[in-house]
């Protein structure tokens, strides 16, 4: 807005400047440009060379819709159609075209020689049309298409338009065409986006994973009701990241789309009255186990179809908690022992004479379980009885509470890391393998069947925390470094590490990217200078080597002024010579008179003395 008013100020300014330069005042002006457009359709009229009209011979009538229209539309309807009308006039349909514009009726039914669309086509009258310099491809019509406007018209000016197509119908672009033509990176160095054809992708950049594929919710489909599956209708040429990331812009033909990151949302909340040493939660997300200080645990459904449970047997506190891959059992490890838990019907099923265990995990449906802890030893438990209890397909059986040590027994042990085992990760893809955290600094992945070991990894600082990935090709590890690190699961590379808070990384991304703008601009200014500098230098040799030529030169100026005072000398010393000569001649002169004077008068005496001299 303040720029459109500067510019309009700015515009303002030109017309008064110009009036006041040309002796007038700035509305001169603007009455004179407001008249140009006059003067020129004037000027047009009076050069426009009027256009033949053909006869046409043919017996049959014309038809608007395939004859009239096809003209209309190429040279006609830009101007003149229902959603941009010039003059008031339509030329979609012939009621429209009889019903006329500004000017009256565009045609006389019956008579085309006096219809006004017939001669301002034929440029015989004005406005000529289409307008010569017209932006829109416009050209004059020819004479046979005159001919069969005129016939159209002499006809009665008749005809119908047929039903269009409410819609068009999209089709997707081809697979085979996704150029991507733009992409954007936020300034966090977060995410990256870039759009395939007219589809949006965003991607995770330090993951290189797919975030979300962006799709317009618009109605817009196929024809059969469901939607393109795409942001825009063509392709998207333009990408922009808003400064927080948190806003997506995309530009496509005439259209600028708006993106919004979904917000983190809280699903729901828990008043446990007291305070938890120890969380587990469901693979399928239904459940989450709370332990307490008292070896009491809480089992919430975050669904809300059962009510909360409280599960009591511990003795003491809980240490670790953890569930099946099938969310049907959950393990629990306390200061007296380990007790395995039916979920569905919150009993307990069996015990094991574990106790102090730091890590859990659940292996093969709950066919083994691992237990980790200070002692810096992972142990493999069989524990059949939970893939058989009841029903023998991992169906908890409603009633069942069985604590019997017997049913569970020790399987193997495996050893190798150095200090105590804090975190347990199992792999859904590979049910008899596991990936190990310890206060050592290291990894480990095992293969519990065998009881050997696949790979070590060095994390860097002593290991907190394991997560595996819903596919179980990626997990993350948490270190006390408050570092965060992918691993690939394959092949135990390290795929990015996240380190302290991602918005003060964030904050620090920016800061840098300053700082190194800001170095690039001194080393900018600095190659300026230098040139500047250079430059000075150059200019002072010049007028060093222009005052030393000066100074020649007003020299040899000074010496040629002493000559030309010699000369001027000289030249006055020739004059007094030239003039005392000039004084002798004049006196011989008269001289010589005096004798002819005295030859003259006959003197004998003379004329001998004349001899003799």
């Amino acid at each position: 807005m303040v720029d459109d008013m500067c510019f309009a100020q700015s515009l303002c300014s030109i017309f008064r400047s110009g009036g006041q330069q040309s002796g007038g005042s700035g509305v001169c002006w603007l009455t004179f440009l407001f008249l140009l457009p006059v003067l020129g359709a004037q000027s047009f009229a009076e050069d426009a060379v009027p256009i033949a009209i053909s006869e046409l011979d043919r017996a049959e009538p014309v038809d608007f819709e395939t004859e009239i229209l096809p003209i209309l539309q190429k040279n006609c309807l830009a101007c003149h159609n229902a959603n941009d009308v010039e003059g008031d006039l339509v030329l979609e349909t012939p009621q429209a075209i009889r019903q006329g514009g500004s000017l009256g009726p565009a045609v006389v039914p019956g008579s085309g020689q006096e219809s006004l669309l017939l001669l301002v086509s034929a440029q015989r009258e004005e406005p000529p049309m289409p307008p010569a310099d017209n932006d829109r491809g416009a050209m004059p019509l020819t004479p046979d298409e005159l001919g069969l406007i005129k016939k159209w018209i002499d006809e009665g000016a008749e005809g119908t338009v047929g039903d269009r197509p409410e819609s068009l119908t999209f089709q997707p672009i081809p697979p085979q065409v996704h150029p991507i033509l733009a992409t954007a990176i936020s300034k966090d160095g977060q995410y990256v986006a870039c759009g395939r054809g007219n589809r949006l992708f965003v991607y995770h950049w330090p993951t290189r994973q797919l975030v979300a594929q962006l799709v317009d919710p618009d109605p817009l489909n196929d024809g059969s009701g469901q939607p393109l599956q795409v942001a825009h209708l063509d392709m998207v040429q333009s990408l922009a990241f808003s400064p927080r990331a948190d806003l997506l812009a995309s530009g496509g033909f005439r259209t600028v789309k708006l993106w919004r990151r979904a917000p983190h949302a809280r699903l729901s909340e828990t008043d446990l009255d007291v305070m938890s040493d120890v969380l587990a939660t469901s693979g399928d997300a239904r459940w989450v186990a709370s332990g307490d200080p008292s070896g009491s645990i809480r089992l919430l459904d975050l669904t809300g179809a059962e009510e909360p449970r409280l599960l009591e047997g511990h003795a003491g506190g809980l240490t670790a908690l953890t569930f099946s891959d099938d969310s049907h059992w959950l393990v629990s490890g306390g200061a007296d022992n380990l007790r395995i838990w039916n979920v569905v019907e919150g009993l307990q099923v069996a015990q094991l004479p574990v106790a102090a265990a730091q890590a859990l995990a659940v292996l093969d449906q709950g066919k083994r379980i691992v237990t980790a802890g200070a002692d810096n030893i992972l142990r493999v438990w069989s524990a059949p009885q939970l893939a058989v209890a009841g029903s023998g397909d991992s169906t908890p059986v409603p009633g069942e509470d069985v604590e019997s040590d017997a049913e569970v027994a020790p399987l193997r042990e495996l050893s190798g890391h150095g200090a105590e085992i804090t975190a347990l990760a199992t792999l859904p893809e590979a049910p008899q393998q596991l990936v190990s955290g310890s206060l050592d600094g290291t990894l480990r992945h095992w293969d519990t069947e065998q009881g050997s070991e696949i790979r070590k990894l060095d994390a860097g600082s002593p290991v907190t925390s394991l997560a595996v990935s819903p596919d179980g090709k990626r997990f993350a590890s948490v270190g006390q470094d408050h570092a965060v690190k992918l691993w690939n699961a394959t092949d135990g590379k390290l795929i990015a590490e996240f380190k302290g808070d991602q918005r003060l990384q964030a904050e620090i991304f920016r800061s840098d990217q300053q700082v190194q703008l800001a170095e690039a601009e001194v080393a900018h200014r600095k190659t300026l200078q230098e040139a500047a500098k250079k430059q000075v230098q150059e200019s002072e040799e010049a007028s060093k080597k222009s005052n030393e030529a000066r100074a020649a030169a007003e020299t040899e100026y000074g010496q040629v002024q002493e000559d030309a005072q010699k000369l001027e000398q000289e030249k006055a010393g020739a004059d007094q010579g030239v003039a005392a000569a000039s004084t002798i001649l004049e006196g011989l002169a008269g001289l010589e008179k005096l004798l002819q004077e005295y030859v003259a008068e006959g003197s004998e005496n003379d004329q001998a003395l004349l001899a003799q001299f």
